[in-house]
């Protein structure tokens, strides 16, 4: 092919991949399989280039069509159940996935027809071209589809209404049966794999007739010299025991084989197997080795090579190591990270200034994984979150990430297993910390960070400063001892200071840090601090927060940051088992037993009073946007959190 073809075929790819996947999709009804199809069409294109007739882009497109009646014949359509199961939906949200149920079901040439409607905008007459019959024929298929839709819609909808409203129902639907992979790259890998198996086609077969040749001529080939015994292996020959065999659907991640972009050229990764940077990352001169390889490739605009390591799963309860950077990074120039990974890896690299990426590896034939990139907030300080099916090829997702808002990104399995995805690579926040700050002002630059918008953006709302006495035990948020319970010490001096924020969208959140007094001559609160828990913005001033102490008792220990308040009570569930003494002006503190703090904390409601026994304004102690951020399913997936 000419430089001017090259550029024909390149930009036919880049224009026709992913509508052209999601015609498949349609048709066929499963993922892996149109990806299949598509990179067949592209591959017989590119070889038959200069041989085709007419329009390219018409003649791949009718090579897709054969395809897909051959592999739909005899399949039921596998999509996913998109049905919605949140019955605050409206009714037409549900009617249009019912019409994409209904659609799986109609005939095959039903199914090309509207679905060349809905993604191509193809005409009658086009549509025939590519299917090879007349516009009329094409017409008769269509307006029968539809009428083998009307049982699923409102009576009042005409023929009309149902095609308007089936196209952007299947378009949605296609939209997220395909993952984010860059057409180009992904079709020159093809060429090159399918091209080397041509060549190794061709070479096995010369092989063959050149042996049918030597055994025609009766040449005989014996180890005249050799004394051993026939099957005795040669001393110098390692006789090493075979690694695990590579099973790509196990759900034990060490046999997975390498994939990705540039799984082809396995070679490159070797500098990285036993690179100096992974020596002593768990203490002490510890050397780490990979062990195998499961991924390495470009997503997005991220370069992501992950590892397994024994020695990491010895150190860490993991196995994974993963390097990640800008895509197209030389290798060199990756950053490793320490990645959980059982059964499935979920990956996120999203740099400071920008939007980012999400690489969710499982095995292959896993079903569709929920992926919900970060809740939204409302101005009553409730959140929401959606989720979108992120379904799979060949074990393989992907999905970019908003550019804004918190990194908070859960991926849940068919079977209802959720999990955080783990952050790699670029770490930092939208500013750097400056050598001096106070405590406020470090508050406000993590939210900013947090929520990835400039801290000029932040209205700084409210702020105060506590201080009291309580036990040198290590406070919320500071992790007990790993080696046992912690050691309740003598009462030192605590300053906790508590600030209330607003994002430009209106919604309030208030944050905290806690330190003991002196600790830090910078006043920085380090790892004591607290963000990013949204509260109402109607209500939130004198709003009390909890924090949570690590205790070695059988009873959870807060201590409750209540401005202008001289006395609290409480209400609801196990309210009586919660007693606080004030111990500061503002500040109370206190055991609160277990059964009040799990067994119904949504329903617990502190009431805090002036000096003269005026109430000053009543709140529950927590609310369902304040737990975990990811799990908002009500107390049973409550953790131990600063509120």
């Amino acid at each position: 092919m000419s430089t001017a073809e090259d550029e024909g075929f390149r930009e036919l790819v880049e224009a026709r991949w992913h509508r052209w996947l999601d015609v498949a999709y349609l048709v066929i009804g499963d993922e892996r399989t149109a990806h299949e199809a598509v990179l067949d069409t592209f591959i017989h294109t590119r070889r038959s280039w200069t041989d085709l007739n007419g329009s390219p882009a018409t003649a791949a497109l009718r090579r897709l069509v054969r395809r897909c009646r051959t592999e739909a014949e005899g399949r039921a359509p596998a999509f996913p159940e998109d049905a919605p199961e949140d019955f605050a939906l409206d009714e037409l949200a549900r009617t249009r996935a019912d019409l994409v149920a209904a659609f799986s079901t109609l005939p095959i040439e039903q199914r090309l027809v509207l679905a060349l409607q809905a993604v191509e905008d193809l005409t009658d007459h086009e549509i025939g071209d590519v299917l090879e019959r007349t516009s009329n024929e094409v017409a008769g298929e269509g307006q029968s589809g539809l009428r083998s839709l009307q049982p699923v819609c409102p009576p009042s909808w005409s023929i009309a209404q149902i095609e308007s409203e089936l196209r952007p129902a299947l378009r949605a639907h296609a939209d997220l049966a395909v993952d984010g992979e860059h057409p180009w790259e992904t079709t020159q890998l093809a060429l090159s794999q399918a091209d080397h198996r041509r060549r190794r086609t061709t070479v096995v077969a010369l092989a063959a007739l050149v042996a049918a040749l030597i055994a025609a001529g009766g040449i005989a080939l014996a180890l005249r010299d050799d004394p051993k015994p026939h099957g005795q292996p040669s001393p110098t020959r390692s006789t090493s025991v075979a690694p695990p065999a590579l099973d790509a659907r196990s759900d034990d991640i060490k046999n997975w084989p390498l994939r990705g972009s540039l799984s082809a050229h396995p070679e490159l990764l070797d500098p990285l197997r036993d690179s100096p940077q992974l020596d002593g990352m768990f203490g002490g001169d510890q050397p780490v080795y990979i062990d195998r390889f499961i991924f390495a490739g470009d997503i997005g605009q991220s370069r992501f090579v992950i590892g397994y390591s024994a020695d990491v799963s010895e150190a860490q309860q993991t196995g994974l190591l993963v390097w990640s950077g800008k895509r197209g990074a030389p290798l060199n120039t990756l950053k490793p990270a320490v990645a959980d990974g059982f059964g499935v890896v979920a990956l996120i690299r999203r740099p400071a200034d920008g939007a980012g990426d999400l690489l969710v590896l499982a095995p292959v034939g896993a079903k569709p994984v929920k992926v919900s990139p970060g809740p939204t907030y409302h101005l009553d300080g409730t959140a929401t979150r959606t989720e979108t099916r992120l379904p799979f090829t060949d074990g393989t997702a992907s999905m970019t990430l908003p550019a804004t808002g918190p990194d908070v990104v859960m991926v849940t399995t068919d079977g209802g297993q959720a999990a955080l995805a783990t952050m790699v690579g670029d770490l930092e926040g939208l500013q750097a910390p400056p050598k001096t700050e106070s405590v406020v002002q470090s508050l406000l630059r993590t939210f900013a960070s947090n929520h990835r918008i400039p801290v000029a953006q932040v209205t700084l709302l409210d702020q105060q400063t506590f201080r009291y006495k309580a036990p040198a035990s290590p406070s919320f948020p500071g992790s007990a001892s790993q080696n046992g319970p912690s050691v309740t010490g003598p009462d030192v001096d605590w300053t906790a200071t508590m600030v209330v924020m607003r994002k430009p969208d209106g919604t309030v959140f208030r944050s905290s840090a806690v330190s003991q007094s002196g600790a830090d001559g910078q006043g920085a609160p380090g790892p004591e601090a607290l963000t990013d828990t949204p509260t109402d913005a109607r209500y939130w001033r004198g709003r009390p927060m909890p924090l949570v102490e690590i205790t070695d008792s059988d009873k959870q220990t807060i201590v409750l940051l209540a401005p202008g308040a001289s006395s609290v009570t409480f209400s609801g569930p196990g309210a009586k088992q919660i007693g606080l003494k004030r111990i500061a002006p503002g500040v109370f503190r206190g055991p609160l037993a277990t059964t009040a703090w799990y067994v119904d904390p949504l329903k617990v409601r502190v009431e805090t009073k002036d000096a003269g026994g005026k109430a000053l304004g009543s709140w529950p102690l927590i609310t369902a946007s304040e737990q975990d951020p990811f799990a908002q399913n009500g107390p049973d997936t409550m953790t131990t959190r600063t509120y």
